[in-house]
């Protein structure tokens, strides 16, 4: 139970921070990327930014399945539905407004991703 727990969080934590280290690169590399705080940015950022949460949702199941060790599927399946809540309470408590087409955009690959994570490690291992 304690591995599972663990397992959960981990992937979780390493979603956050890839995602962290994406938003970095871009204000890095894109300054103008978000003029102000408030600002939505434009459709093509938009995009790059599911993408990047996308690749974070990725890592984010491979690690959490690859740390349960067992019942990798499952593991993945928990996290997504941890993203699911976590991206619905985002969405109600942001003082930003974004497009519909956004906020499920974001959590969508963010659970599809977690859980495409989960089965590439279960396949990558033959479980």
């Amino acid at each position: 139970m304690i591995r599972s727990i663990g397992a959960v969080i981990t992937g979780y934590a390493v979603m956050a921070i890839l995602v962290m280290l994406g938003f970095g690169l871009i204000k890095q590399f894109v300054p103008d990327a978000f003029p102000t705080p408030e600002a939505f940015p434009s459709t093509g950022m938009s995009l790059t930014i599911i993408g990047f949460g996308l690749i974070a949702a990725l890592a984010g199941g491979y690690v959490a399945a690859w740390i349960a060790g067992k019942k990798k599927l499952r593991h993945g399946v928990f996290l997504g539905a941890v993203v699911l809540v976590m991206g619905i309470i985002s969405v109600i408590v942001s003082p930003v407004t974004q497009p519909l087409w956004y906020n499920i955009s974001i959590i969508l690959s963010g659970v599809i991703g977690v859980i495409l994570g989960a089965i590439l490690r279960k396949e990558a291992v033959q479980e």
